[in-house]
């Protein structure tokens, strides 16, 4: 991507630039709005309860797809071995944390609000090939799998990324993760071998992973969000779906990329650079995205002309 030649940081000044904790006055935000959501939510069960559960599965479709979606990027990073995005990919890597949350909210929209979210619940689907397809029990074990493996590749991934820093710098972060921090660094040998032997781990995993996720949320449009009608279907539904948070998750990372080099102070660290790189990405699959969406636009358009 960029033609600027990265700098090599050492360790301490690394941890110098990102040691500022996280502002009391967004961790109470953050709770705010939490307990927020969740009077709303829970008001909205007993007032308008279809209502409250599709904005609930509306907004795990929005946040886990742009979640999984900043996880596959770091992963592309390290298939085309990047240099470029290293010292701001690792706040990709925090959107990790989500991902088992979203996957038990999951649970809870198949196996407790699905009456309230999706038509084959109770209509009859309109033609036979859709009344094996939304079978409850193959459905369900479809999106339970599918994002089951699209979680459990990014944990693993985010884990051995991890585990390089745990072992070689000195004991520093949260206590109630001491332990696991302390089973990271079981077996942690010389560090160039370690380095080797992590990032061709990594290499492997990457693909899979963005393997996992151009295949399994394709899966996972088709069936909790196309399925959320009984009367529409596109073959293209999927790409249009996973693109979309693709793009979606690029622009977030933009923005928090912005915020936290102010915050940290961290100038030295991530550069103007960084940002025209960022905006190139951007523009090319906002590009990329608008040219395939007008493609779908005219093989609909045309096959309508030929009815």
């Amino acid at each position: 991507m960029s033609l600027h030649p990265p700098r090599v940081h050492t360790p301490d000044e690394v941890l110098a630039a990102t040691s500022a904790p996280i502002p009391k006055s967004l961790k109470t935000f953050a709770l705010a709005a939490a307990i927020v959501g969740a009077l709303v939510f829970v008001l909205g069960l007993f007032m308008q309860p279809d209502r409250a559960w599709r904005a609930f599965h509306a907004n795990w479709l929005f946040f886990a797809t742009l979640t999984n979606a900043g996880l596959v990027f770091v992963a592309v990073q390290r298939i085309t071995t990047a240099r470029w995005s290293r010292p701001i990919v690792r706040l990709l890597e925090g959107y990790v944390a989500f991902l088992p949350v979203a996957f038990l909210l999951l649970l809870v929209s198949l196996f407790l609000g699905k009456g309230h979210i999706f038509p084959w619940t109770h209509e009859h689907p309109p033609v036979a090939e859709k009344v094996l397809w939304y079978n409850a029990f193959f459905l369900s074990t479809r999106a339970i799998v599918s994002f089951g493996v699209i979680t459990l590749m990014s944990l693993w991934y985010i884990y051995t990324s991890v585990r390089l820093d745990v072992g070689l710098l000195p004991e520093w972060g949260s206590k109630w993760a001491a332990g696991l921090r302390n089973r990271m660094r079981t077996g942690f040998g010389e560090e160039r071998r370690e380095l080797h032997s992590t990032h061709s781990l990594q290499g492997k995993l990457a693909v899979i992973l963005a393997l996992c996720f151009g295949y399994g949320w394709s899966l996972l449009a088709f069936d909790l969000s196309m399925g959320l009608s009984l009367h529409f279907q596109s073959t293209l539904y999927g790409w249009w779906f996973f693109m979309g948070g693709w793009l979606c998750s690029l622009t977030l990372f933009t923005l928090l990329v912005m915020a936290w080099r102010r915050y940290l102070g961290a100038e030295a660290f991530i550069g103007e650079n960084h940002f025209h790189d960022l905006g190139k990405l951007c523009f090319a699959f906002t590009a990329f995205w608008g040219y395939l969406t007008f493609s779908q636009f005219l093989v609909i358009w045309y096959g309508n002309m030929g009815e």
